[in-house]
This record gives structure tokens, sequence and C-alpha cells, in this order.
């Protein structure tokens, strides 16, 4: 918690020095409503969002002098799911085990239209674009644990389709790959999206977005097994004087290959209203209210985990060009139905913030915490709280280096048992075209548990080749 504490304090006095020179702009550069150029989707965007459905709820105002766009870009806040709680599941995202290379960090002048010469084209169907991805990854690991480690190759294949509308929006995600251990115990882990999201303009100022998808992902718990996530996103938001709102309702389905008795629905809402007062930098207040509802009780015990809660967070968000994203604290519930086991409470972060301070450099930063649910006998869940930052320097208009860290504190609730995982990254990528990209990447992962024999050191060397059209 406590080094956690200082990457909050770190990220937050970034965010403060970058939005002061912002801050001092005159109030004809305040009021001026253009769209900031777009930054970098960070990789963890912290959102915690299962469902990729940015799209279906940023305010991304068209390219055009029309009145609509104007109003619609009043809040051209960073596009982010709508507001969730703590109680959903956690973005597959955040995890380390995902390549950590990424996007060329967005290069602002003199060198865009280089840059836009290695983006990939699409494909135009009618008033759709249909993007298509497929990277290959050879990759080893060696480990502390017995075993010694293993080598892979995995292969991911993911399409796109979002319509280039004027209003209202849909889009279509498919994603799916397998990753196959080639030497040791022969394991195949599979991976899997399945996300269908859109939105609806009611009015220049009003919008309805809503999303569904499945997700299915390997499991935390260290056993090699998946989980899969039915999810589906409803929610509203208003963009109009002085008081912005946005609200979500979210129910999600979780199905784990482990056993039954972690199986769960999560109902949710959530509620946000914003300070929309013109400025770069504006505060706001987040509340939600949540349940979770076990299939049956845990084995380990015998007890239900059921529970009811909800939470409260103050956040402040900028939209400059140069500092663009958001960060909150707050204070998290959950009664647990069991007498004999203990609430779920504590404090969150949560941010999602994005700085370039030149041209060539891209800073990303996120914060997130969840409740998570657990079989371990005596404990209703652990309370999981993790910050990152990413830092991706432009070596040219189609290479790039980035190294990061990401640190994560796993509290399991009633029981002293506690889980401190430190994860540092590297890489570097190139892209020869439009269409090819190779990367490299080195991660060390260091876990230190307070149950005995679970502390234990990894690292990961990775090479990619992406095709894209």
């Amino acid at each position: 918690m406590r080094a956690i504490g200082w990457l909050l304090a770190g990220i937050c006095a970034a965010f403060g020095l970058a939005a002061a020179p912002a801050l001092a702009q005159s109030a004809d550069d305040v009021t001026d409503v253009s769209p900031p150029v777009s930054p970098p989707t960070p990789p963890a965007a912290n959102s915690d969002d299962l469902l990729d459905d940015s799209d279906a709820t940023g305010l991304r105002p068209a390219a055009s002098d029309s009145p609509t766009a104007a109003a619609l870009a009043l809040r051209p806040s960073l596009a982010s799911p709508l507001p969730r709680t703590v109680v959903r599941p956690k973005d597959p995202a955040q995890s380390a085990k995902l390549p950590v290379t990424g996007p060329i960090p967005a290069i602002i002048d003199r060198e865009a239209e280089a840059g836009r010469e290695y983006d990939a084209l699409g494909l135009r169907l009618g008033s759709f674009v249909a993007t298509a991805t497929s990277t290959t990854t050879v990759g080893g690991t060696r480990s502390s644990v017995a075993g010694g480690g293993n080598s892979y190759v995995s292969h991911i294949d993911e399409v796109d389709l979002r319509s280039d509308w004027d209003a209202h929006s849909v889009g279509v995600k498919l994603r799916g790959g397998l990753k196959q251990i080639i030497d040791g115990e022969q394991v195949t882990e599979p991976e899997a999206d399945a996300v269908i999201d859109g939105r609806v303009d009611l009015s220049a100022v009003d919008r309805l977005s809503g999303s569904a998808g499945w997700t299915l992902r390997k499991d935390d718990d260290h056993t090699g097994k998946s989980v899969g996530t039915w999810s589906g996103t409803l929610g509203y938001e208003r963009a109009a004087g002085l008081i912005g709102l946005k609200t979500s309702l979210g129910a999600d389905r979780s199905d784990y290959q482990t056993g039954t008795d972690r199986d769960n629905t999560a109902l949710s809402g959530a509620l946000r209203l914003s300070l929309d007062n013109g400025a770069i930098v504006q505060p706001f207040i987040e509340t939600g209210v949540f349940g979770r509802l076990y299939d049956r009780a845990s084995d380990s015990d015998g007890l239900s985990r059921n529970g009811i809660g909800g939470e409260v967070k103050l956040g402040l968000a900028s939209t400059g060009d140069r500092l663009h994203g958001e960060i909150a604290a707050g204070y998290a519930y959950e009664a647990i139905d069991a007498a004999g086991l203990a609430d779920m409470r504590g404090a969150l972060v949560e941010g999602q913030v994005v700085w370039t301070p030149t041209d060539l450099l891209t800073v990303n930063g996120t914060l997130s915490s969840s409740f998570e649910p657990t079989d371990t006998a005596g404990s209703p869940g652990s309370i999981v709280r993790a910050g990152e930052v990413t830092v991706t320097y432009a070596l040219a208009p189609n290479a790039y280096v980035l190294g990061g860290v990401r640190l994560e504190d796993k509290d399991y609730v009633g029981i002293a048992q506690n889980e401190w995982t430190t994860t540092l990254r590297s890489g570097v990528g190139y892209r020869f075209n439009r269409n090819v990209e190779a990367g490299l990447a080195l991660s060390h992962k260091i876990v230190d548990s307070s149950a005995a024999g679970a502390d234990y050191n990894e690292t990961t060397v990775e090479a990619t080749l992406t095709l894209r059209r």
C-alpha cells in the first residue's frame, strides 16, 4: 500500500505540474472547444473495463464546425467507459502477462505526417471501417518455481468493425488466440473476446450508450485455468450546462474453470456529476451501488459470500492537449451475508492519465482498485489495488522504445494473507510499413506473498510479429 501511495502521489504531482501551464492560459484559450490531438490509449487503461466500450461512451466530437460539434466538444473527456464499480471484473488489459509493445506516441507537430504513413488504413465497407490484426509471439519464461520455466508460441487474431457516421455509432470486435507451451508439460491456454457496443446521440448534448460481450482469460490463481465472463452495460450521458451527468447500469456473469464455488453474478449502478465550467481541469464526484450473488456457498468453509455494497470517490479530470485523463480517490464497502466472514471495506484509487511532455515522449499512468472473489477459507474476497507507469519514446516515426513498472497489492480480507507483485517491463517496436511491425519485449515479475512457499520471480522474453490491415 505504501508503494502504491507513493505511485499515486507521483501521478498526482505530474498531473498538477503538467496542468499548471494549461490553467494559466488566457480566457480565449480556455473557451476554445476544438478537440485536442488524441493521445495514444494507455495499455492499462484503467478503467477496470472488461468491455472496450470507449468509442461508445467517450465524447468524441466530429471534425466539423457545426453547432452540434461545438456542443459535443464542451466536455471532450478521456475516451473512457461509463462509471464502473469495484465489484465488476478487472480489465484483462491490466494483466502484466500481455505483450508490452504498444502504440507509437502521438507525434503532434512536424512529425505527424511522417508518422501517419505507418498507420494501417483498414478496409472501408460502406459506412463501416474494418481493421484486422494478427500477432504471433515466440517467448520464453524462466521462473524460480518448480519446473524453472518454459517456452511457448502464441497467436492472436483480431477483427474490429466500426461505423463511420456523423451521428450515432456501432462497433463489433472479435478477438481470439491460443498460447501453446512447447516444452515440458504440453498446455494450451486460450483467450477470446466478442464485444458489440454502440451509442445513440439523442441530441447535441445527450447520449445513450450500451455494450455487451464475452471474454475468456487465464485466471490469476496460478492454476492455469480460465475464467469466462459475460458482461453488459447500459448508460446515459448529458453534457449541458454547468453540471455534467454520466450514469450506468452493469451486469457481469463470471464462470471459473477451477470450480463452481466462485461462479457469481454481479449487478452494479453508478452516477457521476462533474463541474463543467470550461476549465482545463474539472472536479467530479462519483457514487456507485453493487451486489454480488454466488451460485453456492464456498467448498472451503461452507459459508455464503453474497454481498451488497457501495462506494464514493472524488476526482479531477483534465482535457488539455499535453495532459489528458483523470484521477480519483474514495472509499468502498461491501456487507457480506455470512456472519462468519468479515465485511469488505477500504480506500480505493483510480486513474488514467496520458501526459505528453514533448512531441516524442508519452507517459501513461493508471491506478485501479477492485473487490475480487475468492474461495479461500475465512475470507470473503480480496481487495486489489494496482498502479502502473509506462514511458514511451519515439525514436523515429516508425520506431519506439518503452519502459514501465507495475505495482499490485492483493490483500485478503479477514485473514492474514497478502500478495505483493512488482513487474518491470521494457520493449522496442519497429514498423516496416503500414502492415508489418516487429517487437521485442522483456519483463521481470517478483511476487512476495505471506503464504508459505508462494514467493517467486519470473523473467519473460518475447519476440512478436504483427500484421495489420
